[in-house]
């Protein structure tokens, strides 16, 4: 759109390819996630009103191209405040270590070789800690 590079060009090609893998993986093997790709997805498959010319509906033409964008604008917006919640997650984990001492049981409980989305999205203790 401005054509003024923000990132440095492998940058911009990896998160490029990134999200068009996902994409192209989530609809061959019908992966649902709760994200914003999965609403962009979405948007791009349905008709939506215009809010004017009597409710009149409009296909969205969403290109991957629209839909990087907008990820990497999710991404980055959200960059500094995951940062934060992290050095305040470790902080307080560092002075309550009953609490730290739990979350390392449940980590150990849940966890053999590999961390899936879904296992962690599972961790309810974690959950509570991060929310």
């Amino acid at each position: 759109f401005l054509r003024i590079p923000f990132t440095p060009l492998e940058v911009s090609k990896f998160i490029h390819s990134l999200v068009k893998d996902t994409l192209r993986t989530r609809e061959r093997e019908g992966i649902v996630r709760p994200d914003m790709i999965h609403l962009l997805m979405e948007a791009r498959k349905e008709r939506v009103s215009d809010g004017v010319n009597g409710g009149k509906t409009a296909k969205l033409d969403l290109t991957d191209e629209d839909i990087t964008a907008q990820a990497t604008v999710f991404f980055l917006a959200g960059f500094d405040t995951a940062s934060t919640l992290l050095c305040f997650a470790s902080y307080f984990l560092a002075l309550n270590e009953d609490v730290q001492d739990r979350l390392q049981a449940e980590i150990d409980l849940v966890f053999d070789d590999e961390v899936t989305y879904e296992t962690v999205h599972s961790m309810k203790y974690l959950d509570m800690i991060i929310s």
